[in-house]
This record gives C-alpha cells, sequence and structure tokens, in this order.
C-alpha cells in the first residue's frame, strides 16, 4: 500500500526595503530625521513642553557629524571595495546579472560576503566603522538594531528573506555591509530596483519562487506597496510613529510577518508574459523593456535611493 504524500508546506518569503526601514540614512544626510531626545528629568519638570533650544542645538550639531561621518564612509566603501559607478554603468537587479567585465562583479560579491572586518583596511578603520554604527544606533534611538533584529526574527521563525532596494546596487551592497546586515540576506537575495522599478522586481519574485508562496513586503515607500497590493501580497508601512497603520521598526515581529502571511493570498503562478528569474540567481531578465539602447543611462549616486 503506497504512502500518501505529505502536503508540501508553501514558501514563507519578507522582502525587506532597506533605507529608511532597515536602516536610516538619507533622513540623516537630509537632517529630517528629528529623534525625541528630550530628557526624562525634563519631561517630567515641564511635561508637554518641547526640548529646551539649547538641547536642540546639540542634537542639530551631533546629526550633522554624524551625516557627515556616515557619506564619507559609505562614499568610501562605495568607491575603493565596490568599484562605484563601474558596478553599476551595465549591472541589473542583482549580482548573478554579468556584465561584460565580471570579474568586477565576482570582486564585489567577495567584498560583500567577506563583511566588515573584510573590507576594512586595518583594525582601525574597522573600530571607526563600529563605532559610527554605535553612534548612529544610539542617535536614531535603536533604529538600526531593531532592523537587523526584525531579519534575524523572520530568518529564526523559517521564512525566507530578501531586499528590494530602490538604489543602485553598488550603493546598496555597501550599505549592507557598513550597517552590519550582509550576514542575513545571501548576495543572490538582494536586488536593485533602480533600472526596473519595484513591481517588476516583486513580480520577477512571485515568479521565481512559483506557485503557493506567499510574501509580505516591509518598508516606508509608496511604490512598495503599490507593487505588494497589484500582486496581493502582504505589506507592512515601517515609520517613526506607529500611527495610520505603521509600524516602527522596534515592534517588527515574527509573529506580525506570519499575521500578514496568512492575510495575504499564495502566488497562483507565473504571470502572463513574465519571465522568471534564473533558478538559484533570482536576477530578473526583464531588462530595458520600453526603453531605446540608444538612450543614456541616468548617472547614479552612491547614496541614491
Amino acid at each position: 500500500m503506497s504512502k500518501r504524500p505529505r502536503p508540501v508546506q508553501s514558501r514563507r518569503v519578507v522582502v525587506f526595503d532597506l533605507d529608511e526601514t532597515l536602516i536610516l540614512l538619507n533622513s540623516l544626510l537630509s537632517q529630517s530625521f528629528q529623534p525625541v531626545t528630550c530628557s526624562a528629568t525634563r519631561r517630567q519638570a515641564f511635561p508637554g513642553r518641547v526640548p529646551h533650544l539649547l538641547e536642540l542645538r546639540e542634537q542639530a550639531t551631533q546629526r550633522e557629524r554624524l551625516a557627515r561621518n556616515l557619506s564619507e564612509a559609505v562614499t568610501l566603501l562605495y568607491t575603493r571595495s565596490f568599484f562605484g559607478s563601474e558596478l553599476d554603468e551595465d549591472v541589473g537587479a542583482c549580482l548573478s546579472e554579468r556584465g561584460a567585465d565580471s570579474e568586477a562583479f565576482a570582486e564585489a560579491e567577495r567584498c560583500y560576503l567577506s563583511g566588515l572586518r573584510g573590507v576594512a583596511a586595518d583594525d582601525a578603520e574597522f573600530a571607526s566603522f563600529e563605532l559610527l554604527y554605535s553612534e548612529l544606533d544610539t542617535f536614531t534611538q535603536g533604529w538600526l538594531s531593531a532592523g537587523r533584529a526584525a531579519v534575524v526574527a523572520a530568518r529564526d521563525a523559517g521564512l525566507e528573506v530578501a531586499l528590494v532596494s530602490a538604489g543602485c546596487l553598488g550603493a546598496t551592497l555597501t550599505k549592507l555591509v557598513l550597517f552590519q546586515l550582509s550576514d542575513l540576506f545571501a548576495p543572490e537575495r538582494v536586488f536593485s530596483s533602480r533600472r526596473d522599478g519595484k513591481a517588476a522586481i516583486f513580480a520577477s519574485l512571485a515568479s521565481h519562487f512559483g506557485p503557493g508562496t506567499r510574501f509580505v513586503s516591509v518598508g516606508d515607500g509608496r511604490e512598495e506597496a503599490a507593487a505588494a497590493l497589484a500582486l496581493r501580497w502582504g505589506h507592512i508601512v515601517v515609520a517613526l510613529q506607529a500611527v495610520d497603520g505603521a509600524v516602527p521598526p522596534h515592534l517588527l515581529s515574527s509573529e506580525l510577518f506570519e499575521r500578514r502571511l496568512e492575510d495575504c493570498e499564495p502566488t497562483p503562478g507565473d504571470a502572463e508574459g513574465q519571465d522568471a528569474l534564473p533558478a538559484g540567481h533570482g536576477a530578473t531578465k526583464q531588462t530595458q523593456r520600453g526603453r531605446s539602447e540608444d538612450e543614456p543611462r541616468q548617472p547614479t549616486a552612491p547614496m541614491a535611493t
């Protein structure tokens, strides 16, 4: 008597955004991030009042210093370890889309896998990067450590994770290393949507993971929210304050991910006319659609998203 085959559990995938979701970068560089740093003593003495002018000035000075140091660190690693714009000129969605010069891509992948210590020039530079991370995490009230904890929680719960950033690929890899997230995302699961847009990358991910897969996207932007809605994925909005359904990073949890995954519809199958990602790589092949070969590429900046 033959045994009845055991039902295969559907794959469950959490697709994270990077900037202003797992890390804070643009809001620091633009000086728009405003942490609540009023001391407990002052809050008790003057309930409902804004922080003292001196405290606000100190906060602004610290923010400017951290933003300057962060910009310098990202630019340094982007240029030295990830070949700057050279890596992004002809690259597609991820490292598995090799260009004519695959040696640069192979070296970029090696640097990514080596982590922060591997790309640091020496112990002193590594210590300076770690100090910068610690100061940024403190200034942002634990945003960075909370973002990392969210990815760890998803993985520990048996969920698969991927990352889709609006920034160019070289800058995305740089920031993942600098913000100590590169050990959580395999290089073939890191994607740039700068060329094709998040809707295209999301659709290719759905095709790659196959029928029955459930997805939830996590991010702060409207683009990923619209792309998730179109595919009937779950979506979690990340924001500094828990308002209008948004969730601060420290409230992201495996339980929340699983609830949203249960509420969404599983992937019905490959979308009509949608190219699947190459097996084992996850690189979209729907490049340059609707764009002339003669149309010039737009230059990208290291911190651009």
